[in-house]
């Protein structure tokens, strides 16, 4: 699906499975012999919103713009390919210089459509997206449903709360069903004027109070995969410094966080308006969900062991 500047664009799912949103942004020079690059892309200029209607109740995934999203989604994995991009046509004296920026906005788990559901994924594009070095008319963005295999045990969310301005102490209550929580950073370009002073988890099966240090030697050698440290992505990490997870989901069973509450403590002059979030990817659980996932998985068992006697 194609929005242009100016546009609002939906997709529905109603019979399939779905994981995330796909989404390729083309930007292309408004003149000849021009230099382009990912600031003359305004992310926040993106809303992304996705809804879950099933038994007529509605189930917010996601609702917020792709800054905030997309920095989410991408912090180990393709960050370069979302906040530096890449470029298609280098400039010339007769040529346009064009370039693309890729995301994969995760949900974080799938999201089985079927019976009466309906995931409708909707990207406004504002008029503020694309900056006045890019041709307006011609630069779009891309996004499609990420079509997966697995089964909905519970339906990811993913919610965002805004950390204020100048803010010294701020409290977060960040529910049941707690699989990811993030802090995202996006001014601070070193780890000198830190945000975050300390920090208190407080959940069912998790307690901790950690300073500055420990986050982020716990973000880079705990909650980053070696495998990510050892490889080119690896240089990820150093685009935005103060970005750290908090806390991740390994996938066990005991894994997923309920009545989780954090105390945050910021150091004021260095808390910048709209420039920090704290983000978390939650699973609601439903009996009636648990019910039907468990008669699909015994349906796959039945499947598959069908197809290799």
């Amino acid at each position: 699906m194609i929005v242009n500047r100016g546009e609002t664009k939906s997709i529905k799912v109603s019979n399939g499975t779905v994981d995330g949103i796909l989404f390729n942004v083309y930007m292309y020079a408004a003149a000849v012999n021009t230099t382009i690059s990912i600031s003359d892309l305004n992310p926040q200029e993106l809303t992304v919103k996705a809804e879950l209607t099933r038994s007529k109740k509605v189930i917010n995934v996601c609702n917020d713009n792709l800054k905030v999203l997309g920095l989410f989604s991408a912090k180990n994995y393709g960050l370069t390919d979302w906040a530096v991009g890449h470029t298609l046509t280098p400039k010339g004296v007769s040529t346009k210089e064009d370039m693309i920026a890729v995301c994969f906005l995760s949900f974080g788990g799938c999201i089985n459509a079927k019976d009466d559901d309906e995931l409708v994924i909707q990207t406004v594009c504002g008029r503020g997206t694309f900056g006045a070095n890019l041709d307006q008319a011609v630069s779009y963005v891309e996004f499609n449903e990420r079509v997966a295999i697995g089964v909905e045990r519970a339906t990811p969310q993913i919610v965002a709360q805004v950390v204020q301005a100048n803010i010294t102490n701020e409290k977060y209550s960040i529910g049941d069903g707690v699989a990811r929580l993030t802090f995202l950073n996006f001014d601070k370009t070193d780890i000198a004027s830190q945000v975050i002073n300390t920090l208190q988890l407080a959940s069912d099966k998790l307690q901790a109070s950690v300073n500055f240090y420990d986050i982020f030697n716990m973000d880079k050698n705990v909650y980053t995969s070696p495998i990510i440290q050892y490889s080119a992505a690896g240089q990820q990490l150093s685009l935005y410094p103060q970005t750290f997870t908090l806390y991740a989901w390994h996938g066990g069973k005991y894994d997923i966080l309920d009545n989780v509450f954090v105390n945050a403590s910021y150091n004021s002059s260095n808390v910048s308006a709209s420039q920090n979030y704290v983000v978390a990817q939650k699973f609601l659980f439903t009996p009636e969900l648990t019910a039907r996932a468990a008669n699909i998985i015994g349906k796959h068992l039945v499947d598959n062991h069908e197809a290799v006697s």
